[in-house]
């Protein structure tokens, strides 16, 4: 379960989350004072907004950042291995800064 997790920062990815762009500086600032990130993803079968409410929860309550990385994507989904990529790639632009 995620909140037994001990990880000082988590991050879950949705297309219903907050667009990056507008917690860019929050979330950089927290990548940069803290040792472990967890970032999660949805499945291919079934976002990670879908996978929570069939379990009951909010994703608000489970993650210190509940972000779409793809904000401006112009398709209903986008494969699990491509928002990987592109939100690790996010994140690690983030640490750098």
């Amino acid at each position: 379960m995620i909140e037994r997790e001990r990880f000082e920062l988590k991050v879950g990815t949705s297309r219903y989350g907050t667009p990056v762009e507008e917690v860019w500086t929050e979330i950089s600032k927290s990548l940069n004072s803290v040792e472990s990130v967890l970032a999660t993803f949805g499945s291919p079968r079934m976002g990670l907004y879908e996978i929570l409410s069939q379990e009951g929860r909010n994703p608000n309550g489970l993650f210190h950042f509940y972000v779409n990385t793809l904000s401006g994507q112009q398709v209903a989904t986008v494969r699990t291995e491509e928002a990987l990529f592109i939100t690790l790639g996010i994140l690690n632009a983030m640490k750098l800064k």
